[in-house]
Formats: C-alpha cells, sequence, structure tokens
C-alpha cells in the first residue's frame, strides 16, 4: 500500500517524503501500533493475574529514509525542519495527523549522494485525528439559500398567484441531536453557545450517560462562549464586543467533560433562561487508533 507522510513543524516548515520531493521513507515502524501498559497483581500459587489497570502509552515513530541524489539540499532541509524542542505533526495520506516531538533528530550519513537518514518521533496523545473538521448544530440557523436561484420560478406556488414565501435560513431547536462519531476511539471536541439575544447558564447532556457540559454564566446579546476540550488541556474563553475572555471560572464545578464515543451520542442543549436566543454547536476532529488509508 503506497501512502504519503508530511512533517510540519510549528513554526510552518514542512517536508513530503515522496519522489517529487527527492526524500523518499524506506521503512517506518509505529504508524499502527499502540503499546498498552497493564497492571497487574498476582498471589502465592495464583493462575494468572488479575488486572488492576491499564494504560495506552505514548506513541513512538521510527522513520528511516533516503534523500535521493546529491544530497546537500535534503540534509540542509531534515535539520531545518526536524529540530529539538519543536512541536510538529505528522500527517498521513492527508487526512490524518498526529502531534509529535522529535525524541531522535534526523541521523544522517556522510555520503554526497543517495544518503540515507533516521529520526525518531514520540507522539504523547498516541491517536490520530482528522485533519477535516465535522461540525454539528444542535440549535442554530440552518442555511435553505442556495445558488443557482432563479427569481422567476415559484416551485410551491400560492393559489392566488403570488410567489410562494421562502427563507434564507430556518431556526433549528431540536431537544436531542444526534452526533455521529465514525472514528474508533473516543474523542474530544469543542463546543460554541453564541447569543443573539440575552441567556443564562447554557450546557449540553450526553442523554445517555447524563454526563454535562455547562457554563454558570449570563450571556449578553452578541456573546460567544467557546469551551474547547484535548487530551492536553481545557480551556474556557468568552468573545463579545471585539475582545476574548478567559472565563475558565465560570465552568460548572460537576461537569464531566465527556467525550463523542464511537457510534452514535445523543447529545441535549439546554440554558436556565432562554433557551431560544443561544445556537449552540459542537465541532470535533475523528479520531483513529492507527493510521491505515
Amino acid at each position: 500500500m503506497t501512502y504519503t507522510l508530511v512533517y510540519e513543524n510549528a513554526y510552518g516548515r514542512s517536508i513530503e517524503f515522496s519522489m517529487q520531493s527527492g526524500i523518499v521513507i524506506a521503512e517506518t515502524d509505529g504508524l499502527t501500533s499502540n503499546r498498552i501498559e497493564l497492571l497487574q497483581s498476582q498471589g502465592v500459587d495464583q493462575i494468572g493475574a488479575v488486572l488492576l489497570g491499564q494504560s495506552v502509552q505514548p506513541r513512538v515513530i521510527s522513520i528511516r529514509g533516503t534523500i535521493l541524489g546529491e544530497s546537500l539540499v535534503g540534509r540542509r532541509q531534515l535539520l531545518e525542519t526536524i529540530m529539538p524542542e519543536i512541536p510538529a505533526k505528522l500527517i498521513f495520506n492527508d487526512r490524518w495527523q498526529i502531534d509529535v516531538r522529535p525524541s531522535l533528530t534526523p541521523d544522517i550519513s556522510r555520503t554526497k549522494r543517495n544518503t540515507e537518514f533516521a529520526f525518531t518521533l514520540q507522539a504523547p496523545f498516541p491517536y490520530w485525528y482528522s485533519t477535516a473538521e465535522t461540525m454539528t448544530m444542535l440549535a442554530g440557523k440552518l442555511a435553505m439559500f442556495k445558488f443557482p436561484w432563479n427569481l422567476t420560478e415559484t416551485a410551491n406556488p400560492i393559489p392566488n398567484g403570488t410567489a410562494a414565501p421562502w427563507s434564507f435560513s430556518k431556526h433549528v431547536l431540536s431537544y436531542f441531536t444526534e452526533i455521529n462519531n465514525v472514528g474508533n476511539a473516543p474523542t474530544p471536541f469543542n463546543v460554541m453557545f453564541i447569543a443573539s439575544t440575552t441567556a443564562k447558564n447554557p450546557r449540553i447532556t450526553n442523554a445517555e450517560t447524563l454526563q454535562f457540559i455547562a457554563v454558570d454564566k449570563e450571556m449578553q446579546a452578541g456573546e460567544t462562549i467557546v469551551v474547547s476540550m484535548t487530551e492536553s488541556a481545557l480551556t474556557a474563553v468568552s468573545i463579545y464586543g471585539g475582545e476574548t475572555t478567559d472565563i475558565f471560572n465560570a465552568l460548572n464545578f460537576d461537569n464531566s467533560y465527556f467525550k463523542l464515543v464511537p457510534g452514535n451520542n445523543i447529545i441535549r442543549f439546554d440554558a436556565d433562561e432562554n433557551r431560544d436566543g443561544v445556537d449552540c454547536r459542537i465541532v470535533h476532529r475523528t479520531t483513529r487508533v492507527g493510521a491505515y488509508e
């Protein structure tokens, strides 16, 4: 199976490993495998052991390859892109990416042509996530108007001969929304509350587990609250009047910060006051335990 890999660091420098770039991969290790550490207990004369816990370890990815032809330019590109202490992401087939840091920067042979190299990366969060985001609207305005559109045509004429009513959008306000996580691992997400009028204490709830994420705050018209969850960080900000304010202290103390499990997730949106005046959206990236397509 052929695939493409791109290494892009936090400064925007990148390397594509391909015949076109002249820097090709000969062997990779760690793109699909996960190492799980098992905590076990075993008593005297016991057959087998009792599993006490387990944890998925950071992913280690080893890459070996060759700089085709004269190697000076490729050597410089490797050393100036895969740098110590600089965060980066590894992108697989333009569809999946993983956050990495070098644990061994490129070790490059001294030959002038067809030069071999090797380096090692570590991903603290070991799963891959999609490069594209998926947005689900729990409450808000659904677009109804699109091009092409002919003013002279009436799809649903009214009996008196006038044109049928039409709308640029319509307000969607269902109590329960189904979100299908097509990945194979639990996925963190961002939730956005967008107020068109004043509202109080917006929240979302997982209808099956009753876990919830609530913001204890009175929202002003035109205010947006974004609660962002990743494996390594949790943030909450309010965007209002062109200013962004940290509102981490407004997060409800009992929040559970659940993830979207693989398959269907039923999510309820609500607010203590003026639920109809708030749009709610959930944005997530599909997560997989390995990159394979």
